[in-house]
């Protein structure tokens, strides 16, 4: 837990829990393995990194978002008021403060409590006054009105963290020792974002390291409060972190609570990722199969922070050239004729799905830019498929992403549907997969509050947003895609791209970025299903589903 006291865990009964002796062996291990997330919020106390290797190195862009983003929502305000237990025969802070000889005062503290869940609740509906059903990017104090709409949030949330920080102080003066060593700052800021959670049962007079559990939890509970108001909910409007983008979403539960969150992410978090990570390994190796477009892995390579690489660290980008032969084993189909926006797209993305399906007995992957999109379409391919034998496999329903591949090796006559979790990282060599279809080009969505603010940022600078914001991580994201089909040197196959205007320019982008390149096919449906069927020597099959027949 991040709010535990390292001291007195050091000091439990029976050593240190498995957390602390795991820190403890990184002082002697030689090699570590260990993710991005945690790369990117190395705390100093596990000791130096002296050589790094970043697979899949791309991935560091997006996790800089949410590692050098804060987050608040409402589901951690209500956890953290639930934890402020006051009876006083077996709630943490009621025996806390019975002991101290204020019982006196925790009817105060009851009141304290409803009027944070309160104000947590109004805040969250003045939100979707504001906001309705979307994402929004929040406006400065300075640029609000009286009578602006935003001006009844502003003060929901000063409300809010008002009783919040009347509830810190009530604890702080019922609590014996909550002050010192609430402020002691012997567990690091990334720890202190996480809270212990709910207290179940314990034994008042239960004392672990010398150290009352009691105490421990009201010290916590402390932390947890300050830490909120610290943030992004204290700053939401005053907005005092510069080249960041503010930004609320909302929404009611059914009968329920309000759940509102507030997000701050810098607008360009290369500086930070290079200065903590990159910057102290004595050498830093990343690797990645899909930087860069059109071959040049600049455009990423900037994004993780090789501007801010001194010139004498840097070695020039080494490009190798794929082993596979493309050219004569894989094939991309670009649909004609087919658009996205229109009302009928995920039919014919159901269509498409059962007729290679049909063709190929099953040994097909199908990727979705659209969770929605995608529920739908394994709907009516399961509705259509029922009497072939063919069974279809939900990313979802029928399980997480690692045991839903585990089943599509071992069951051939199946049709794997999918989202993002499967675009990369996913290893099918072999028959067992012989095409995989995309449902359109994953651009990313142009309405989120951090698209919009990177987008006047860049155009504040003279850059151009499409190339930087849409087109790059698409590219990139699209490689890892066509990347599940050809995964040993005897695999062959087709990747059909439903959704994409071929007569758009940058599709020629997208076509230049992949290894080989492949052989490329630009028709309607029912003609790269015929190329499908001479490139597989398989006769019979037909691009409409059974009941279109």
């Amino acid at each position: 837990s991040g709010e535990c006291d390292i001291r007195a865990c050091r000091r439990e009964r029976g050593g240190a829990c498995g957390y602390l002796s795991r820190v403890d062996a990184l002082g002697s291990a030689r090699v570590v393995s260990i993710n991005h997330a945690l790369l990117l919020s190395w705390p100093g106390r596990y000791g130096s990194i002296d050589r790094l290797v970043v697979d899949e190195a791309h991935e560091l862009v997006g996790e800089g978002d949410r590692a050098f983003g804060e987050t608040v929502a409402a589901v951690d305000v209500r956890q953290i008021l639930r934890r402020v237990d006051l009876d006083p025969r077996r709630g943490a802070i009621g025996v806390l403060a019975a002991r101290a000889g204020r019982s006196d005062r925790l009817e105060e503290g009851e009141r304290l409590v409803r009027q944070a869940l309160g104000a947590s609740e109004r805040f969250g509906e003045a939100l979707e006054a504001v906001l309705g059903a979307q994402e929004k990017i929040v406006p400065p104090e300075s640029l609000i009105g009286e009578a602006d709409p935003w001006a009844a949030a502003v003060g929901a949330a000063e409300v809010l963290v008002a009783g919040l920080g009347g509830l810190a102080t009530w604890l702080e003066a019922v609590v014996p020792g909550v002050t010192a060593s609430a402020s002691m700052g012997e567990v690091s800021p990334e720890d202190e974002r996480q809270a212990v959670g709910d207290v179940e049962s314990f034994e008042p007079d239960d004392v672990v390291g010398g150290q009352d559990f009691l105490e421990r939890e009201g010290q916590a509970l402390v932390r947890s409060l300050k830490a909120t108001l610290g943030g992004v909910l204290s700053d939401l409007f005053t907005q005092i972190r510069e080249e960041h983008v503010y930004a609320a979403r909302v929404f009611r539960r059914r009968g329920g609570n309000w759940d509102w969150s507030l997000s701050v992410t810098p607008l360009d978090p290369s500086e930070w990722i290079w200065a903590r990570a990159l910057e102290t390994p004595r050498s830093v190796v990343a690797l990645s199969a899909t930087l860069g477009v059109g071959g040049d892995p600049m455009p990423t390579l900037e994004k993780l922070g090789w501007k801010h690489v001194p010139r004498a660290r840097k070695m020039t980008p080494l490009l190798l050239p794929s082993p596979f032969d493309y050219e004569n084993n894989a094939v991309l189909g670009l649909v004609r004729g087919v658009d996205y926006r229109s009302p009928g797209f995920t039919e014919e993305c159901a269509a498409a799905v059962c007729a290679v399906a049909n063709l190929l007995d099953g040994r097909t992957m199908a990727l979705f830019t659209s969770r929605a999109r995608l529920r739908r379409v394994a709907e009516l391919v399961r509705e259509d498929l029922r009497s072939t034998g063919v069974s279809v496999l939900e990313q979802g329903p029928s399980g997480g992403a690692s045991a839903l591949v585990d089943r599509f090796v071992a069951e051939p006559r199946s049709v794997l549907l999918g989202t993002r979790s499967l675009f990369q990282g996913v290893d099918v060599p072999g028959e067992a997969l012989s095409c995989v279809l995309i449902d359109k080009l994953p651009f990313p969505q142009p309405n989120s509050p951090l698209f919009l603010g990177r987008k006047a940022f860049l155009q504040q600078r003279g850059d151009d947003p499409f190339q930087s914001l849409s087109l790059e991580p698409a590219v990139v994201l699209f490689k890892q895609m066509f990347g599940r089909l050809i995964r040993t040197e005897s695999d062959r196959g087709f990747v059909i791209v439903l959704g994409a205007d071929p007569n758009r320019g940058y599709v020629q982008d997208f076509i230049s970025s992949l290894p080989g390149p492949p052989r490329v096919v630009v028709d309607r449906f029912e003609k790269i299903f015929e190329q499908m069927q001479d490139f597989f020597q398989i006769r019979g099959g037909d691009p409409r589903t059974p009941d279109q027949d």
